[in-house]
């Protein structure tokens, strides 16, 4: 009977014993598969991928494995991955390779929005970031997943059809600069007409009407309409469209945000128009 029992015993540590490593966590290796798309810069610490003379279009991210690498114009920096994705927030420490001069290791967090990764880390491992934001001792890089071309495809094809929904000319009914109704220069517009691309504002009289050039991102919430100018820049803002009456607003150019909410009040810049066919 003791011989029996302890031959249950060896054949229990030859099974678990010296050599034999207990099966992965797959929770951290599921979460790296998420890290291996193809990664556009949003934002990267103060810098902005839309505001001027920013450098971010020299700049790429990439991710191998359990590697990040990161290229700006002719200098690389290669680091190792390490996540805890049962924390709250996930954390993530990046480990510089050996050879690589570029300062030490960050510790930080990680979170997924939809096709949005963002991850904030600190140099000092004792003041990992809790919160995603960019302030001292925080570096915060905001990425945004390119789409594919099947992808890429299906946009275009939504875009334009929502482009052709806005074609026409349009009555102006109500206009809201900055919480005063006709106020500011927009204020004076008789009409906007919509041709392809184009977004023309109408004045009264002999004044000659005004080009922009129109771009519509049909899959946002709400739909997003960026009227371009080529002096002002880009006028970012959102639209809604019922059967045949247009809402829009927009920002002020070059303001990078654009406006979520059809209102115009006092000191926000925004301009309100109420359009109808």
């Amino acid at each position: 009977m003791k011989r029996s029992c302890l031959l249950v015993v060896l054949l229990m540590l030859s099974a678990c014993g010296p050599g034999k490593k207990p099966a992965p966590d797959d929770s951290a290796q599921d979460e790296l598969e998420k890290f291996h798309q193809d990664w556009q810069i949003v934002s990267y610490g103060n810098q902005r991928a839309d505001q001027p003379k920013n450098e971010l279009y020299l700049m790429h991210l990439s991710f191998k494995d359990d590697t990040l690498t990161i290229q700006l114009d002719k200098d690389w920096q290669h680091f190792t991955l390490k996540l805890d994705p049962a924390k709250e927030p996930k954390t993530i420490d990046l480990l510089p390779f050996k050879d690589d001069h570029h300062g030490g290791p960050r510790y930080g967090i990680y979170r997924f929005e939809g096709d949005t990764l963002m991850i904030c880390w600190s140099g000092d491992k004792d003041n990992r970031p809790t919160e995603f934001v960019n302030r001292p001792g925080s570096f915060l890089v905001v990425l945004k997943r390119r789409p594919s071309a099947e992808e890429v495809r299906r946009i275009a094809e939504r875009q334009i059809a929502a482009r052709q929904e806005l074609q026409g000319t349009w009555k102006v009914r109500e206009v809201i600069h900055d919480g005063k109704e006709r106020g500011g220069w927009m204020g004076e517009v008789s009409e906007i007409r919509i041709e392809e691309d184009r977004f023309i504002l109408v004045w009264p009289g002999d004044r000659p009407p005004t080009d922009y050039r129109l771009v519509l991102e049909s899959d946002k919430t709400p739909r997003a309409i960026h009227i371009h100018g080529e002096k002002e820049g880009a006028m970012r803002g959102s639209y809604r469209l019922d059967g045949n009456k247009l809402t829009l607003c927009h920002a002020q150019a070059g303001d990078a945000l654009r406006p979520t909410e059809f209102v115009s009040t006092k000191g926000s810049g925004v301009t309100l128009y109420r359009l109808e066919k």
